[in-house]
C-alpha cells in the first residue's frame, strides 16, 4: 500500500511539473487535491455497508470557452465496503484504483475571486491492488474475485476561492466488477475534496 502511494506521488509530481511548464501560456489550470470518500457497493451486494476511505490526485482544467471547461484528473483512490452479518465472519473489501474522470464543467463567477463550479462526466478506473480482509487476507482482484477495469458516471459541485477549491461529488459504477456474472457488484462513491489550483487567472 505504501509503495503504491509513494509511486503515485512521484509520478504525479513529475507529471504536474511537466504539464505546468507546457501550460504557462495556455488556458489550463493545474492543481493537486486530496479528500475523503464514503464508498460502497450497489447491485446484489446492497446488504454491505459503506466505509470511509481517502483519495489524492492531480487535476487539469482546460478552458474551452468563457465559463466552459473540460475538468480532468488522475487519482489514486481507495474504494470498497464492509459486510457484517449477524452471525458469521466480518468481511471488509478494500480495492485501490487509479482513476481518470473526464467532466464537462461550468464555472460561474460570483465575484472577483470566487467561482461556483458544476460538472458531469464519465470516469475510467483500473485496479492496482487491494485486499479482502476476513480471517485471512486475499487479493481483491483475481480470476475468482473481482475485475480490475471499472467505468461509471459522476457529478460534482464545488467552489473556487482564489487558488483553493472545495468539491463534493458522487460517482456510480456502470459495470459489474464481480467475476461471477450471476452476482452484480458495482462501485459507488460519495466524496469531499480539498484542492489547490495553479495558473488561475
Amino acid at each position: 500500500m505504501k509503495k503504491c502511494i509513494l509511486s503515485f506521488l512521484i509520478i504525479s509530481l513529475f507529471s504536474l511539473n511537466s504539464l505546468s511548464l507546457q501550460a504557462q501560456d495556455s488556458p489550463v489550470s493545474l492543481g493537486a487535491k486530496a479528500g475523503l470518500n464514503l464508498t460502497g457497493f450497489s447491485g446484489d451486494m446492497n446488504d454491505t455497508k459503506m466505509i470511509i476511505n481517502y483519495h489524492l490526485g492531480i487535476t487539469a482544467d482546460i478552458e474551452l470557452a468563457d465559463g466552459l471547461y473540460i475538468l480532468t484528473e488522475l487519482d489514486l483512490i481507495n474504494k470498497g465496503a464492509k459486510y457484517k452479518p449477524k452471525n458469521g465472519e466480518h468481511v471488509k473489501f478494500k480495492p485501490i484504483y487509479v482513476q481518470f474522470p473526464i467532466h464537462i464543467g461550468h464555472k460561474m463567477n460570483l465575484d472577483e475571486v470566487t467561482r461556483l463550479v458544476f460538472s458531469v462526466g464519465p470516469y475510467f478506473a483500473y485496479g492496482i491492488g487491494g485486499k479482502i480482509k476476513a480471517n485471512e487476507k486475499t487479493d481483491f482482484f483475481g480470476d475468482e474475485t473481482f475485475k480490475r477495469f471499472d467505468m461509471g458516471f459522476g457529478a460534482k459541485i464545488g467552489m473556487e476561492v482564489n487558488n483553493i477549491a472545495v468539491n463534493v461529488g458522487y460517482d456510480f459504477g456502470l459495470l459489474n466488477i464481480n467475476q461471477d456474472k450471476n452476482m452484480k457488484v458495482r462501485n459507488q462513491n460519495i466524496y469531499l475534496t480539498l484542492g489547490y489550483k495553479l495558473n488561475l487567472e
